[in-house]
């Protein structure tokens, strides 16, 4: 008997440290932050785009806090800082949070955390729920990750939800869907926020399979920026200058890249294009 009883106190005490174990491993799992279902990566990829966190997103009483950087330079939001206040301005909305206070403002409006906003290492954390919730953007939680939806923004009287893409091939003509306005903005503000001079019409250009011409374009990419009615908002085409041995410098004024839009040429500078592709590999582009 006392045998047996030694026993089931050892077993007992191996399923405790069992669990402990267990539980441990769970508690010490990174957090993942993701925005339209694309999680953030750690680092940012050759230097190129600003999409990462290099800081690990932590949790404060069921309250997950995110360094306020990844406020500011992903959905765009201006941040102004001055100890202890933390005012956080995005489209007509502002907030305010205070650190070491479980009180923010929303406009007129006072609500309480459940965390207080705190600075760690030289960085600012501060709630993400809280934050997206305020800007209208919705938020959920699953399989440790929190997961922002970003919200519609607007582009010719319309709003934005997304970015689709033509291939076309010889018998067919394939679409892709990036339905994500936070990955459509930025592609769009890569190209047009730093959009080069309109340029004529390059002497060659298309997709033909033989390019026997110096300095031929070939269409790399046909987009179209998408409305919540599923209707266009813009179209335009990224051309790239395939050399094929030919050695002759470009046209002044031309660039590697050319954009095409609306029947105009215009040129594309190599930053802009390598900010627009980072953020359109990053994207979860989906066949239609």
């Amino acid at each position: 008997m006392k045998r047996k009883k030694t026993t089931c106190i050892l077993l007992a005490l191996c399923l405790a440290m069992l669990f402990g174990l267990a539980n441990a491993a769970l508690a010490a799992e990174p957090i993942g932050l993701a925005f339209d279902g694309v999680r953030l990566p750690e680092y940012s990829a050759d230097n190129i785009t600003p999409f990462y966190i290099d800081a690990a997103p932590e949790n404060k009483n069921s309250s997950v806090f995110v360094p306020v950087r990844v406020v500011s330079e992903l959905l765009g939001a201006e941040v102004n800082w001055q100890n202890p206040n933390i005012d956080i301005l995005y489209g007509d909305t502002a907030i305010r949070l205070t650190i070491g206070s479980q009180t923010a403002q929303k406009g007129e409006q006072t609500i309480t955390l459940r965390a207080k906003p705190y600075v760690k290492d030289g960085r600012t954390y501060v709630p993400i729920r809280f934050v997206a919730e305020a800007f209208d953007c919705q938020v959920d939680w699953a399989n440790n990750e929190v997961n922002v939806h970003s919200k519609p923004w607007q582009l010719n009287g319309k709003n934005v939800v997304g970015m689709a893409s033509k291939v076309e091939m010889i018998a067919d003509v394939f679409r892709y869907e990036l339905r994500s306005p936070l990955f459509a903005a930025k592609m769009y503000d890569a190209l047009f926020n730093d959009l080069g001079a309109e340029v004529p019409a390059p002497e060659h250009y298309g997709r033909d399979d033989i390019m026997d011409f110096a300095n031929f374009y070939y269409q790399q990419s046909n987009n179209i920026i998408i409305a919540d009615d599923g209707t266009e908002v813009l179209a335009f085409e990224i051309y790239e200058c395939a050399d094929n041995g030919f050695g002759q410098p470009l046209p002044q004024g031309y660039t590697e890249h050319l954009l095409l839009m609306e029947g105009k040429w215009y040129a594309v500078s190599d930053q802009a294009y390598d900010l627009f592709m980072a953020w359109n590999l990053l994207g979860r582009w989906e066949e239609c």
